[in-house]
């Protein structure tokens, strides 16, 4: 039978063996250890085999990093909430946040950051080992750049909040390093594969395609097309989007209200007109909608009745529009957010300036914009070389 289990002391977990040998402290077979994390318990050993004194050595280094503690200032750990407590109340306080951005962050701590931090007192949180660690989970566990970075500047905030309550006296995840933002290449559609592609829609959904290529539009943005969208001036104004939730909400990266200004072509406002003749609007004055369920059979709507009150979901716009790709024989690689890619390639090769193109693209940090159409600028690099050829060696 095995043998019980050596304490290192209460809630410091043991090291054991899992031989049977009559007298374990003598015979050569390895040690492992136990110990618990958030009162789940776990055992741990190595591939090389520990002694006894490497077994109690790591169980020292697990526990120093299981009690260390953050610089309190006027709250005991006893009396602090805990993490997960805090950052409940911290979210429903934030009334300005629209519900896809309250989703997003619950879905990222319930699922990634209660497991590992939600327990302990939000005081006793250290950037090393908890924070640090954190993140380096994350990363093990495939995170992109982008999902990375919104879970830093959501920690960020809510260590902010605890900061300004005096709960703590530091922020843990000030200046917590990211790993490198990868350059991901992007296939951009031609012109002739764009008209391609929107004659194999659905003719009552021909306009989003061009929506997307000729104002730049989000998907959530183009099924929310209003008739008040367009204003004078060749201007189209952005203002709301229909999410996959199926709701009205705010744009990304904005709040409820706020708004963007794109450009407009008078003739996609000419196919605006000859769409709403043709298929009508909704009570509210949406033009991309998707066909009533009793009509689907049909694929193309016969008069305005066919089609719902309400935008097209994103789940049936990603599907038409898949089918609609095979059709037109165009690559895989284009998708709806390739017409956004069509609109800012455009813009930046016939001379627009980068600032503008990030106004028009809703990019709330030009660094975005900078990092993918930059190489587009029209003979940047060959302009540059000559210049600084003519001044070194003319």
């Amino acid at each position: 039978m095995p043998q019980k289990p050596i304490s290192l002391g209460h809630g410091k977990g043991s090291i054991f063996k899992r031989c049977e040998c009559a007298d374990q402290t003598r015979c050569k077979h390895e040690w492992h250890i136990r110990y618990r994390i958030d009162s789940r318990p776990r055992e741990e050993g190595s591939d090389k085999g520990w002694t006894r004194r490497q077994a109690e050595s790591r169980l020292k280094e697990i526990n120093k990093a299981k009690f260390a503690e953050a610089p309190v200032e006027r709250t005991s750990s006893r009396s602090a909430p805990s993490f997960e407590r805090f950052t409940s109340d911290y979210l429903q306080g934030r009334i300005d946040l629209g519900k896809n951005t309250q989703r997003n962050y619950r879905s990222i701590l319930e699922n990634h950051v209660y497991p590992e931090l939600g327990r302990l007192p939000i005081n006793r949180i250290a950037r090393k080992p908890h924070v640090l660690g954190q993140f380096k989970h994350l990363i093990d566990k495939g995170f992109t750049y982008g999902r990375l970075k919104v879970t830093r500047d959501l920690l960020h905030m809510i260590f902010e909040e605890a900061l300004l309550e005096k709960i703590i006296k530091e922020n843990p995840v000030t200046r917590i390093p990211l790993p490198p933002e990868p350059f991901s290449e992007f296939y951009l559609p031609t012109a002739k594969e764009i008209h391609a592609l929107a004659e194999a829609m659905p003719p009552h959904l021909r306009l989003g395609i061009y929506l997307g290529a000729g104002c730049g539009l989000r998907l959530g943005e183009i099924l929310a097309t209003n008739t008040s969208c367009l204003r004078a001036g060749n201007t189209y104004r952005i203002n709301h989007q229909w999410t996959k939730h199926g709701e009205f909400g705010p744009l990304k990266h904005r709040l409820q209200g706020e708004y963007r200004d794109t450009p407009i072509s008078d003739e996609l406002v000419s196919r605006m007109k000859e769409h709403e003749e043709q298929y009508g609007l909704t009570p509210d004055g949406y033009y991309i909608r998707g066909m009533r369920r009793e009509y689907l059979k049909l694929r193309v709507p016969q008069d305005s009745g066919h089609l719902r009150d309400v935008p097209i979901s994103h789940a049936a716009w990603a599907t038409t529009f898949s089918m609609a790709r095979r059709i037109a024989q165009v690559p895989d690689e284009v998708n709806t957010k390739s017409l956004r890619h069509f609109f800012a390639s455009t813009a930046v090769r016939n001379g627009i300036p980068l600032s503008d193109v990030a106004d028009y693209m809703g990019h709330t940090d030009m660094q975005v914009t900078h990092k993918t159409y930059k190489h587009l600028l029209p003979e940047s690099l060959t302009s540059m070389s000559r210049v600084v050829s003519k001044a070194l060696f003319q």
